[in-house]
């Protein structure tokens, strides 16, 4: 809203103005003829703060004068010079005069609003940022508002009206569109879009162009940017490789809203499916003489239509695969679960085994002999001491081969779990897949884990025992 009559007075000597050129920050005019009414506008900015204009006057064809606001004082500062050169930046005009939310761009009339539109790149590098920023332009003398989503122009007293976000961001696009360019570009719908527009745009085509430009390299499955060449291909039913533009498309407004809306239904859910059955479509209905442009105006009304009728027999038919991949990992993951109990209860099994043969050779040998020779003597008989290391070389080789066994296997089973999860890829989310399949093999596995360790830390406790176990006796038997 504005706070002062700057405007109005800017209004008052509009008329004396020619070759106007703005861009979102700097003001350029040249005043032919000045007049007093030029005079005491400037002052007023200077006075007021508003900037500090550079202002140059010619006299003659070479010979040029910056003006200072001293010199603005004399009376006869319009007086025998050429023509004036202003410059103003408007970032300090704007943030001096406007109070307005979001942060905005001024421009100080409509005609080089519209000149500014004309010259857009539609795949500017830094529009990924309006992914999350909204793009405003507050327009002086602007009737009717234009734009949509994050980008868009009121006239100085205008309001905002809330969208939400339809299109996709720059990371989606970019996810499906494979882009191979020789400069820095980004593809970015949200930048430059037009979801709502009462102005005449008759007078815009380079904007509708580049609009369109951007919407449809949306829809295709490579994007190739050069510096003199734009060029698609889409992959369908047949590969097919266009120009994006010739440069001379007639773009509707009709053609528009179809683009918009077709980017929109494409990227709403699984985009990658959606997107493929529209350049099955269009990739037989393309000319090769044809602009990109050119093809989707006169097929993609029809390729959407076919697209939206196939998309649910398709969905049918992937959720029929999707129900049957399930049920086979369903009985692989429980398989795979039962055969990490059965390693948990072979760990077990095998270190009960070695305990329950040493006691066994024990009983059997060491304790037979021990009623014949004198305990002592077997306490330090070397015979018996090279049995004992012999065993304990046994149980280590044991617990160590059980363990590499055991875990290779481990590794192999959770490189299959994440083969076969690949499958439902397209079919479910990754926080689905974690839930339901991998979080209770997880639980198995963890459960073999701690019975590992455990396991092999009560195997080197057996070990440490079999090894000193004529010193252990030793000790208890003094």
């Amino acid at each position: 809203m504005l706070k002062n009559d700057f405007l109005t007075q800017y209004d008052l000597i509009s008329d004396k103005l020619s070759q106007i050129d703005e861009d979102t920050s700097i003001y350029t005019a040249i005043v032919q003829d000045p007049s007093i009414e030029v005079v005491n506008f400037l002052k007023k900015i200077i006075s007021l703060e508003l900037d500090d204009p550079n202002i140059f006057v010619w006299y003659g064809s070479e010979n040029s004068h910056k003006l200072e606001y001293d010199d603005l004082e004399d009376t006869d500062v319009c007086e025998g010079s050429s023509p004036w050169k202003i410059t103003l930046n408007k970032i300090n005009i704007l943030e001096k005069l406007i109070d307005f939310t979001p942060k905005a761009s001024l421009f100080l009339g409509e005609d080089s609003f519209f000149a500014f539109l004309e010259k857009l790149d539609p795949f500017n590098a830094d529009s990924r940022q309006y992914d999350s920023q909204k793009q405003t332009f507050l327009v002086n003398g602007l009737k009717h508002s234009l734009g949509g989503e994050h980008f868009y122009a009121t006239g100085i007293n205008g309001r905002l009206p809330t969208f939400n976000a339809q299109l996709p961001s720059s990371d989606d696009v970019h996810n499906l569109v494979h882009v191979n360019t020789t400069k820095m570009i980004r593809v970015c719908p949200r930048s430059l879009s037009l979801n709502q527009s009462e102005a005449n745009l008759s007078t815009l085509p380079n904007l509708k162009r580049n609009i369109a430009k951007l919407l449809a390299a949306c829809l295709v499955q490579e994007l190739r940017i050069s510096e003199s060449n734009e060029e698609i291909t889409v992959k369908g039913s047949k590969k097919q490789t266009a120009n994006l533009s010739n440069g001379v498309e007639k773009i509707t407004e009709p053609f528009l809203k179809l683009l918009n809306d077709t980017v929109t239904w494409v990227y709403e859910e699984r985009s990658e499916t959606r997107l493929q059955l529209i350049m099955d479509r269009l990739s037989l209905d393309m000319n090769d003489t044809d602009s990109y442009l050119e093809a989707l105006d006169r097929h993609l009304e029809r390729a959407l239509e076919q697209a939206k009728d196939s998309y649910t027999f398709v969905i049918l038919d992937r959720k029929d695969d999707y129900h049957k991949e399930v049920r086979d990992l369903i009985k692989d993951m429980r398989t795979q679960a039962d055969l990490y109990a059965t390693k948990t209860r072979s760990l077990v099994s095998g270190l009960a085994r070695d305990a329950l043969g040493i006691l066994v050779f024990f009983s059997f040998s060491f304790m037979a002999r021990a009623q014949r020779i004198d305990i002592a003597t077997l306490l330090t008989n070397s015979t018996m001491s090279l049995i004992l290391h012999v065993i304990s070389a046994y149980l280590a080789v044991s617990i160590i081969l059980q363990l590499m066994v055991h875990l290779r296997d481990d590794h192999l089973t959770k490189t299959e779990n994440t083969h076969w999860l690949k499958i439902l890829q397209n079919y479910t989310k990754t926080d689905d897949q974690k839930q339901n399949f991998l979080q209770p093999i997880e639980a198995r596995r963890t459960t073999f884990k701690v019975a590992m360790w455990i396991i092999g830390l009560l195997y080197l406790a057996l070990i440490y025992v079999v090894y000193n176990l004529q010193s252990i006796l030793s000790r208890f038997i003094q």
